[in-house]
């Protein structure tokens, strides 16, 4: 069986020493123990002492050995290993609940080293003690056992060559088991502790009642796994004056019971103030070429977050893009988490697609500052921190058999609309993780969310059970982009940062209702099952819209040059930029949204069955839409302003199935409808502008007086919000929104006489509204003189735009026509408000 050397065994005295009394190591060695860590996230409190596990040795000394032979320090081994695989790798059982850690420390010198090493081993524990994530690992007070692997040999670095000693010590939880372990010494030196060489080897423990017995190791230490109870400790051999007899009692904690064998053989017992540090500085240890293992490696592209110095507030500034219309609650900012899970940033490039150009913060389940490289598969820092009933409940949606989170950080806080005319907000994100590939589907799979009153919209394809998080729908379904070191084979990582796995850049929207007051909005990340292997979410853009967006899409930038862009995966909703050149642009089942206002020449094609619900922004007349396998004609296409609705019939049972929404300046464009050989494709040109301009430029003019009713309609009604006008439901159906009811009501009460007209537009009557369209309608086709004949002459476009709307609106659902303008304007908090309007009589010199 692998025994512990000497070394190794006064390691583990020297860690469980600072186990028992925390406090008392950290005054040791001159510094707070949360030094470096959130206030608290180390208890003062004894932890339960460690125990060696063979198996664990036997790992620690194969990785140790492994950084010698190929001048590596790192926590990635041989193969791309993490720690846990090589754990596993030797025969170590995770038996739930588990977790493991891993320490690894190195000095040496460019001379020849020591005869005698115990110099070197205080050196790793006071250098391991001294570094905040490597000082959680020693005191976590779950941990049960330990592997320490010890090894000496040439070691490069740079263009230097050390004579080194290096250390690996593996920290793990397995199982329920509880141990009874200690060390046998002789204390040659006096000093009340044992010293490598003081061991007693062969010495017999047993537990007779239980029928229970080992022996001492070569370094005098031991261990058994033993049952809970009172027990009677036999210690006896050859070496020992005599038998000694003891009786311990175990609970649910490992017990450290030492044997000091002097004359009178009495069990070792030592009060903290009779040790003296000063006992261990007989070594010269000035040419050591020592190496502070500050593990993990950490960038300083990120600034940590300071509580002493920075607020919560400062947090949301930092992602705060444009805010208009909507009023952060006073007091309601707040962050939950340790300081250094979270950080500042001001623009992040890690690769294609996963990009951010504005200032952000990144919330880590570990430390906020992961290196822009990929350093080791297993990158993690322990913040001990809690979890969030919230996330809990996320994570087991997604996952039947995701475990309790841990080390949450979360943002949290709350607005209200001071503008009705805002429809939504929205953040960027980026979600990446260590857990990515390996713990996907398991009890560990961290979870990140958006939630606004209590519902997550940070969901891939609005999914409950696909949440920013490693599961398999996810993984499968390309929303997570491989970043995994290809170790052995001289690659490095595709895109600049740790994570292994790493989301595109990602656009969360979340609707807003008329009714709600008050939204409360919580952003956050946390690890699921364990508090090791870090997740992180980066956070920016966030803003306010003037138009209804739902739920996430992954973002698609094409490059400058341009090519083909495709969707992150068949079914997933994307959110495409155009980049400046000649771009293709295929989209996926679900809605997705083409930005082309970067310019160029843009392509975007599909089925119908891709295509639809669709919406394309700045399409412009260097921009064709093409729809494979249908065809429609200009009859399916309705143009109000600066919206094109295209709505056909792609199956030939003459009923509209498919819609598209275009945008763009459509002010005096001709549309083609041309078929090419697989499909209907669409585009347009501008026609020269008339001499005069168009009616509606007049009829805005008129209207863009002093008053500041008028002016809100002007700018909420006819100021890029008629792409809002209709909205599709579950059952694919087109249907009405406030937006356009609002549209109706404003052209119904200017098209009416003005001796005719209500005191606004949205006193009128169910019954009103219905009558005055008939007359509309019959106007439209030669009819009536009921309306203002001048307004008519002068207004043939206006006109021409009004009797779409209404047209439309009865094609959707004429049974529904009087409801239409029921609720008016009461989005835009104008009900009851009156609007002085000066009679409007059109004439020919209006459009001069």
């Amino acid at each position: 069986m692998i025994q512990p050397t000497s070394y190794e065994q006064f390691m583990l005295e020297l860690i469980n020493r600072a186990r028992e009394n925390p406090l008392g190591e950290a005054q040791l060695h001159s510094i707070d123990l949360n030094q470096g860590l959130s206030p608290g996230q180390i208890s003062s409190g004894a932890k339960q002492p460690l125990v060696m596990n063979p198996l664990l040795i036997e790992a620690s000394r194969y990785h140790s050995d492994w950084m010698l032979q190929t001048n590596t320090f790192s926590h990635t081994g041989a193969s791309g290993s993490s720690p846990g695989d090589r754990m596993a790798q030797f025969g170590y059982e995770f038996i739930p609940p588990w977790m493991w850690g891993e320490n690894v420390a190195w000095q040496g010198t460019t001379g020849a080293l020591p005869t005698d090493l115990t110099g070197y081993i205080l050196d790793h524990h006071e250098g391991l003690f001294l570094s905040p994530g490597h000082r959680e690992n020693i005191l976590k007070e779950d941990f049960k056992e330990i592997g320490i692997g010890h090894s000496l040999g040439n070691f490069t670095q740079g263009a230097s060559t050390y004579s080194a000693s290096m250390v690996t010590q593996k920290y793990a939880l397995s199982g329920p088991n509880v141990f009874l372990s200690g060390v046998v010494f002789q204390d040659l030196d006096s000093n009340q502790f044992y010293t490598p060489g003081e061991g007693l080897e062969n010495v017999t423990i047993s537990l007779p009642e239980l029928g229970l017995e080992t022996q001492t190791w070569a370094s005098g230490g031991y261990q058994l796994v033993v049952p809970q109870g009172s027990h009677q400790v036999i210690v006896s051999g050859e070496k020992l004056p005599a038998a000694f007899t003891k009786t311990v009692t175990v609970e649910d904690s490992n017990v450290k019971l030492d044997f000091m064998a002097d004359e009178l053989f009495l069990p070792v017992d030592y009060s903290w103030d009779d040790f003296d540090w000063d006992d261990f500085d007989d070594w010269d240890d000035d040419d050591l070429g020592w190496n502070d293992p500050y593990l993990p490696q950490t960038s300083d592209h990120f600034t940590l977050y300071d509580s002493n110095a920075q607020t919560p507030k400062d947090l949301l500034d930092q992602i705060s893009s444009n805010l208009n219309g909507i009023e952060i609650v006073a007091g309601s900012v707040n962050y939950i988490g340790a300081d250094r899970a979270v950080s500042f940033f001001d623009n992040i490039n890690f690769g294609p697609d996963v990009f951010m150009d504005k200032p952000g913060i990144l919330l880590s389940s570990g430390i906020a500052a992961p290196p822009l490289t990929n350093t080791e598969t297993g990158y993690s820092v322990n913040n001990n921190m809690p979890g969030d009933s919230d996330f809990d409940a996320l994570a087991t949606a997604a996952f039947p058999g995701a475990g309790k989170t841990y080390d949450a950080a979360i943002l949290e806080f709350s607005f209200k609309v001071t503008n009705p005319g805002v429809q939504s907000i929205s953040f960027d994100i980026i979600f990446g993780s260590d857990e990515y590939p390996e713990f996907m589907d398991s009890s560990f799979v961290d979870i990140a969310a958006v939630l606004v009153n209590g519902k997550n919209y940070a969901l891939f394809d609005g999914d409950p059970t696909k949440p920013l998080s490693i599961i398999g729908a996810n993984v499968e379904g390309g929303s997570f982009l491989n970043n995994d070191i290809q170790s052995g084979m001289g690659q490095k990582s595709p895109y600049s940062i740790e994570y292994d796995g790493i989301s595109p850049r990602l656009s969360i929207n979340i609707p807003l209702d008329d009714d709600q007051e008050v939204y409360d909005v919580r952003i956050g990340v946390a690890d699921t099952g364990d508090n090791i292997l870090d997740s992180g979410l980066f956070v920016s853009n966030f803003s306010t819209n003037l138009f209804r967006l739902d739920g996430l899409q992954v973002q698609r930038q094409a490059p400058p040059e341009g090519g083909f862009v495709g969707p992150a995966g068949p079914d997933t909703a994307t959110q495409f930029y155009s980049g400046g050149g000649d771009t293709i642009f295929e989209g996926s089942t679900a809605p997705d949204i083409y930005d082309l206002q970067a310019g160029g020449s843009n392509t975007i094609q599909g089925t119908a069955k891709q295509l639809h619900a669709d919406s394309i922004i700045g399409f412009d007349t260097n921009d064709t839409l093409k729809v494979f396998d249908s065809t429609f004609t200009k009859d399916d296409l309705t143009v109000i302003l600066d919206v094109a609705i295209l709505e056909f019939d792609s199956t030939g049972d003459n009923k509209k199935d498919t819609l598209i929404i275009l945008q763009g300046d459509f002010q005096d464009a001709t549309f083609h409808v041309e078929a090419f050989d697989q499909g209907t494709q669409l585009t347009f040109d501008v026609d020269q502008p008339p001499d005069t301009p168009e009616y509606a430029g007049a009829f805005m003019g008129a209207l863009a007086g002093d008053d500041v009713v008028l002016n809100a309609v002007l700018t909420n009604v006819f100021s890029g919000i008629l792409g809002r006008m209709l909205d599709v439901d579950a059952n694919n159906e087109i249907q009405a929104t406030p937006v356009f009811n609002t549209l109706v009501k404003v052209f119904t009460f200017i098209a009416t006489p003005v001796d005719q007209r209500p005191a606004n537009p949205f006193a009128y009557t169910d019954a009103e509204v219905n009558a005055i369209h008939e007359q509309l309608k019959a106007s439209k086709a030669g009819g009536t003189d009921s309306i203002n004949a001048a307004f008519l002459s002068s207004s043939a476009n206006f006109m021409d735009a009004l009797y779409d709307v209404l047209n439309l609106a009865a094609d959707t659902d004429p049974d529904a026509m009087p409801s239409l303008f029921a609720d008016g304007l009461d989005w835009m908090n104008l009900e009851d408000q009156a609007i002085d309007v000066a009679p409007l009589v059109f004439t020919e010199s209006t459009l001069v």
